[in-house]
């Protein structure tokens, strides 16, 4: 079914759709979302989709093609890809995947078991959090409790103004033997993007939930709230390790893959090759290995097929690379430093441009030297920023 204006070529071999044996009938709803893709669903709640010119829709999952580098042709060799691999993808925010390749440990200097009060929580926020907990009780993401240990939750105010719930594990992190395992360094990604003419950024759905953990640490995740006791049986962020297991995780998975056809940064993951036929294998075998881990990817979070996309705070294209305009755009934007604290914090934001920013470690040094001591009346002195260029000085 063609529902645009607009002629669409199919490839010799695509499957345009699946014959089978209807087990029962029911009257069909259909969605017109925008002018070029529309979504079906039947009685039972089975839904599908069409392509039109931007939009790939596939059961309740919508994929914008908009900016898609790439003919019609070139779309529909997608789209049959994307409708293979379709249970890669999660259905909504409670479909997550489960891997348990790699599984989180927690290895303690001793193991004499922490247990601190749970924080108040104002009742205004009570239903919230009871939301969130059902939530990851559905997920199975947590379970209820009976562990010695126990960590007080913490609530943060998201951009969009509803809560986070955190786990502090500050205590717990202090009694954990480090894992040395490395976050590769960015520049070693982005130099083995020359040559790079198509990319798709792939974003995990939870990353850290579809990871297991190990059983017998399980009760080390415990967390008090005013409405019991729960433990992660996935890995949660805010643990001391958790970046350098999932990083295995992903590395062991993906390793033969890494640097020819794949970069992969914790749940941050971008395809990229010279050319869409290329792309299109590198896709699928990617997509292959993700089915094979278990995990999941949010489609809300990808794009494919384009020569030029947002990954890890840079703006990579068919060109070259360059800062991401709205991560500068925030550093600009920060209040003015008044303590060391933020000194360091600023001058670390800044170090992660550094090489687009000419003799910056003669720029920085006025700030560096009061972070690392220097002289004590330096500490006074009221620090100022240049809001571009990503250069600053002092009075």
């Amino acid at each position: 079914m063609n529902i645009t204006n607009e002629d669409i070529l199919l490839s010799n071999g695509t499957v345009v759709g699946d014959l089978c044996e209807v087990d029962s009938t029911g009257d069909m709803d259909y969605n017109v979302v925008s002018a070029t893709s529309v979504e079906c669903a039947v009685s039972g709640g089975e839904k599908f989709g069409f392509v039109g010119s931007a939009n790939i829709h596939i059961g309740s999952r919508r994929f914008d093609l908009d900016q898609m580098h790439g003919s019609a042709d070139q779309k529909a060799a997608l789209l049959s890809l994307l409708c293979e691999y379709d249970d890669v993808f999660s259905y909504n925010d409670s479909d997550v995947g489960y891997a348990d390749k790699v599984q989180h440990q927690i290895r303690l200097q001793d193991t004499n078991p922490i247990k601190l009060p749970y924080r108040r929580i104002p009742p205004a926020f009570y239903t919230e959090v009871q939301n969130h907990i059902a939530d990851l009780l559905q997920k199975q993401v947590i379970r209820e409790s009976v562990s010695p240990w126990a960590a007080p939750v913490v609530l943060l105010k998201k951009k969009n103004g509803s809560l986070r719930l955190c786990v502090d594990y500050c205590e717990l992190n202090k009694k954990t033997i480090k894992d040395a395992y490395p976050l590769l360094r960015i520049d070693d990604y982005l130099d083995s993007l020359n040559g790079a003419k198509l990319f798709s950024p792939l974003d995990l759905t939870s990353g850290y939930y579809q990871v297991a953990m190990k059983p017998e640490d399980i009760d080390k995740t415990a967390f008090c709230t005013p409405f019991g006791l729960y433990e992660y049986t996935r890995m949660p962020m805010g643990l001391t390790n958790s970046a350098g297991t999932f990083q295995r995780l992903m590395q062991n998975s993906m390793n033969d893959f890494m640097f020819k056809s794949l970069l992969v940064y914790l749940d941050d993951m971008l395809i990229f090759s010279g050319n869409f036929d290329d792309h299109l294998v590198r896709l699928g075998n990617v997509l292959e290995r993700i089915r094979a881990i278990g995990l999941k990817v949010n489609p809300d979070k990808c794009v494919f097929c384009r020569n030029k996309v947002d990954f890890l705070g840079h703006t990579i294209s068919d060109v070259g690379i360059e800062t991401q305009r709205s991560k500068i755009s925030s550093i600009q934007q920060l209040s003015l430093p008044t303590s060391i604290k933020h000194v360091r914090a600023f001058l670390g934001m800044a170090s992660y441009y550094r090489k687009f920013i000419p003799n910056f470690s003669n720029i920085a040094k006025p700030l560096l030297d009061i972070v690392n001591g220097g002289d004590q009346a330096d500490k006074s002195r009221n620090i100022k920023q240049r809001k571009s260029k990503g250069i600053f000085y002092m009075e």
